[in-house]
This record gives C-alpha cells, sequence and structure tokens, in this order.
C-alpha cells in the first residue's frame, strides 16, 4: 500500500486542498448516488411486498358513504321553463356534467343548500357521495317534511 506524504513531497497547501475537493467530492456523489439506489430498491421491494400481502388477504370492501334511493328520491324535482330560470339565479349550468340547463329539462335541487343539478346526475352522485357537489353541504339522511301553508 502506498501512501504517500503530500507534506513532505513539496505540494503547497493550495494544491493538497485541491486533490481533497477532487477526490472528496466525487466520492460523496457516489455514495449519495449509491445510497439512493438502495433507498429505491428497499422501496419498490417494499411495495412489491404491500400488493403480495393484499393479494393474499384479498380485496379489501370498498366502503360507500352516499345517500340511500329513498332519500334521494324524496327530493324536490322541478322542470324547466322556457326562460330557464333556477331557484339560484346565478346557476347556469349543471355542476357535475358541466352543461348547460335547458328547456323542459327536469332538475333537482337539495333541500339543505338549494343548489340544483340534472335529476340524473344528481342521482347518481348522491349514492357514491353524501354531500352537495358545489358546497359540499352534507344533506341529511332523511329530509325534514316541509311545512304546509294553511293558505
Amino acid at each position: 500500500m502506498l501512501i504517500i506524504n503530500l507534506k513532505s513531497a513539496g505540494i503547497s497547501r493550495g494544491a493538497r486542498y485541491a486533490i481533497a475537493i477532487c477526490i472528496g467530492v466525487p466520492a460523496m456523489l457516489c455514495s449519495f448516488g449509491v445510497l439512493t439506489c438502495i433507498c429505491s430498491w428497499l422501496k419498490t421491494r417494499a411495495d412489491e411486498t404491500v400488493a403480495d400481502f393484499e393479494a393474499l388477504a384479498g380485496s379489501r370492501p370498498t366502503s360507500v358513504l352516499g345517500l340511500d334511493r329513498p332519500t334521494i328520491e324524496s327530493y324536490p324535482k322541478i322542470v324547466i321553463g322556457e326562460n330557464r330560470r333556477l331557484p339560484k339565479k346565478d346557476e347556469k349550468m349543471c355542476s357535475i356534467c358541466l352543461s348547460e340547463y335547458i328547456p323542459k329539462e327536469t332538475v333537482k335541487s337539495i333541500p339543505e343548500c338549494g343548489h340544483c343539478f340534472h335529476a340524473q346526475c344528481i342521482d347518481e352522485w348522491l349514492p357514491l357521495n353524501a354531500s352537495c357537489p358545489i358546497c359540499r353541504t352534507s344533506p341529511r339522511k332523511f329530509p325534514q317534511p316541509r311545512a304546509r301553508s294553511s293558505t
């Protein structure tokens, strides 16, 4: 093994620093690269292990947090007239399908917030998501009956 004493070899202090940097920086970069590869390999192995475990355990049951059909069917339906006016005057399109409302379409209103959507769109949305697509208000499972006027 050859050990060179740079001090006795007549090399200046600046040259010794340059040699140390020229050897040290690439060595650190190589070490960093090797560590990155090892971490990546370990993460891939962990992901494969989790996938294997889930395959052995069977698929997890999906949980649906939406509303039931009777509740959804109880929501008020509105047929849009020629003037295309809805209870909330700034609503011009369905926020679920992003289509404009056209006359004679049926829309449903969520009682708690009053937002309207195409009946078909909200009928598909609410069984999967128990909240209004616009304001995220959570409708009650069983809507309160509306008070009837005595006039």
